[in-house]
Formats: structure tokens, sequence, C-alpha cells
């Protein structure tokens, strides 16, 4: 059991002069810690547009950072591995009120070199020149979107993402932007550094609007999207079996391959009054409920950082209210922790490092969110802001 965690409050990010002495008008956006846990990633806002800044976690210390060019910004962003960083972009228009992201990947290293564009119609991809006397490689661009399945911790290089052709005559910009998700994806591994794809194609969708869940190894498991209806399919030998329709909710919501890789974790409402946490069994297709409270409704889950347990249960009372259902990892003592610190707040662990000893903690209270380093081997609780 842990000790109550002490609490130090202070200025801690320096980004660069300027930003310092606008410090306290920055927002922060998300932090992430390397897998290594010897640097920070912040994405924070820079004379209004969203930007990342790598940190020394030994001293917070300015190590490098990146602004992407012109109206496109950064987005949702993961380490691959200790030194580089994937992130999605997200493009500014006049016409639209929200910054948009077209599918596009760009990646850096955290001192900011081999800083491109690794997928989209930004993106340059080489192609074999054809035609008498064709002996170089040409260039030609992607138009079409990516969404990321999995980090794969075990591989250096690669990531497993979905591809998914725009239709044809789609341009970029397009104040109507057609809708591409009634082309099946595709899924890949691609190369974090050069932006190419293994020669391999790993997989297609079964049905437009696909999102895909792997498990710990990185293997397709589930594929589950929306047409006229929730359509949910298992992968067994390469190929995929839709689940009967009859067989779980409407409003199913799946949520991550358990670690032995045998079942499905999900949110649903099958056969029941209430929301709760339901479990998908891949080798029968057996559904079921996992008991935790009958009267409780689920509005969302905590997972542990490598994607594949669920911890803790977020109920849709008013004031924030968590069950907890497995206690046995680190992070989940962490996160029960937290909630004796901060009561009747939303917490999340966002990130943590691979050594379990240093973790990011966002905590929303009122729609304002906060982000907190706790570091386990020192037990201190660190306020950035």
């Amino acid at each position: 059991m842990f000790k109550a965690i002490g609490i130090i409050f202070g200025f801690l990010l320096t980004f660069n002069t300027a930003a310092a002495e606008n410090n306290a008008s920055s927002k922060y956006y998300d932090v992430k810690v390397s897998p290594d846990g010897k640097h920070f990633a912040v994405a924070l806002d820079v004379e209004g547009k969203r930007t990342l800044a790598f940190l020394s976690s030994e001293n917070m210390s300015y190590v490098g950072g990146t602004k992407l060019p012109r109206l496109s910004e950064v987005g949702e962003f993961y380490w691959a591995n200790n030194e580089r960083i994937i992130t999605t972009v997200l493009k500014k228009e006049a016409w639209r009120e929200q910054a948009i992201s077209y599918g596009e990947l760009f990646a850096t290293n955290i001192d900011g070199t081999l800083a491109n564009m690794i997928y989209g119609y930004r993106a340059l991809h080489d192609r074999k020149a054809t035609g008498a006397g064709s002996r170089f490689k040409r260039k030609k661009r992607l138009d079409a979107s990516a969404a990321l399945i999995d980090i794969l911790p075990g591989e250096e290089r690669n990531i497993l993402i979905s591809s998914t052709l725009w239709e044809e005559g789609t341009k970029p910009s397009d104040t109507h932007w057609k809708d591409f998700g009634k082309r099946l994806a595709s899924v890949y591994k691609l190369d974090i550094y050069n932006g190419q794809f293994d020669t391999k194609r790993i997989g297609g969708a079964p049905t437009p609007y696909a999102t895909f869940l792997a498990d710990k190894d990185g293997q397709l498991k589930i594929s589950y999207g929306r047409d006229a209806n929730a359509e949910l399919y298992i992968r067994a030998d390469e190929d995929w079996q839709q689940v009967p329709s009859a067989s779980v909710g409407k409003n199913i919501k799946p949520l991550t391959i358990n670690p032995a890789g045998t079942h499905l974790l999900a949110l649903d409402n099958y056969k029941q009054k209430h929301t709760g946490l339901f479990a998908l069994e891949l080798s029968t297709g057996k559904y079921s409920s996992i008991p935790v409270d009958d009267n409780a409704d689920i509005s969302d889950v905590e997972t542990v950082k490598n994607g594949h347990d669920v911890y803790a249960l977020l109920t849709s009372e008013k004031t924030p209210r968590y069950i907890m259902v497995n206690q046995d990892s680190i992070e989940s003592q962490v996160f029960n922790s937290l909630l004796a610190v901060f009561p009747e707040k939303r917490i999340r662990i966002v990130s943590k490092s691979e050594r379990e000893d240093v973790f990011i903690v966002k905590t929303t209270d009122k729609g304002i969110d906060k982000f907190y380093i706790y570091n386990k081997t020192t037990n201190k609780l660190v306020a950035l802001g």
C-alpha cells in the first residue's frame, strides 16, 4: 500500500525564453513520458498553435521540439520508441470552426532531427519508375488517410496502421471533404523513419468505417464499424468472422483485448438496464456481463497504458465516482492512491514509463485540465503549470 502522496507545486516547464515568459498563459494539451522515463513530450499552445516540446525528466530542461509548418499543428501523439514521436496532423482552415485531420502522420526525433511526414497526401513515397530507360525511383503522393492501430512495442522501426484510400477526385481542403469511410481499409506495418510500407498487407477491413483492435503482440483480433448498423468481427485464421448482431448490444463499445488475448472487453447494455463491462470470448463468441455493480451505469473506463486490461470504471453520476475492478497492477494501485488526493475529480493516468516508476496524471475539474508527474521512487507528485 502506498503512503500519502506528497505534492510539490511549481512552474517547471521552460520551452524557450519567450515561452517561459508567457508560461502562465500557455495551455497544455497533453503530456507523455518516454518508455525509458528520461524525457517528456509536451503538447502546448505557442502563439495560438499546438506545438510539441521535449524535456529532460532529470531537470526539465528543453531538449528539442517541433512546430509544424503553416496551418498544420500537432494532434494526438505517441512515443514510438525512446527517441521518436509519432503525431497525427491537424490542419486549420478558415471555413472550419475546428482544425481537421486528413489522416496524415508526422514523425520526429526528440532533438528535432529526422522530422518528416511519414504518411498522407503531403508525404512522398517511393515507387518504381516505368517506361523504357527508367532506372530510378520516382516519388508519388498518397491520397489516403491513416489510423494508428498499435505502436508495436517490440519493434523499433514499425507501427501498425490502417490505410484508407480516398474516393477518386477527393482533394484536401475541399469545403465538402468527401466521406472516404465507405472504402475498405487495409492494414500495414509502417516504417516510422522513412514512411515505407511493409511489402506484406496484413489484412483488410470486412466493413466500411472500420476500427481495429490488436492484442499485446500486435496481432489483429477485432474489427468493428458502422454502416447501416453496428458490425463486429473476430479475426480467425487470417479471415474475419462476423459476430451475429443479436449476440451483442446495439450500442456496444469495444475497449481492448485482454492480456491473455482470449477476450474482447467492451462496454454494453446487452439485456440489462445499465451500461456495464462485458467480455466476448474470441474462440467461441460467448458474450457475458462481468459483475461489478448492478446499480452503476458505466460511462468510461481506465485501461493500463499498454491498453490491454481494464482496472477502473467511471460511473455516469454527476460527481466522478470510480469502481476498481483490477488492483493487481502497479498502475491500478497508483490510481487508487490518486483518488484520495483528488476527490471528486476526473482522473486519468495518461502515460507511464516501462519500469513503472514515472507516471503522467491528468485531472479534470469543471472543464479545466491539469497535468502532474508522479515519481514512484521518490513518492512525489509534481504539478505542471
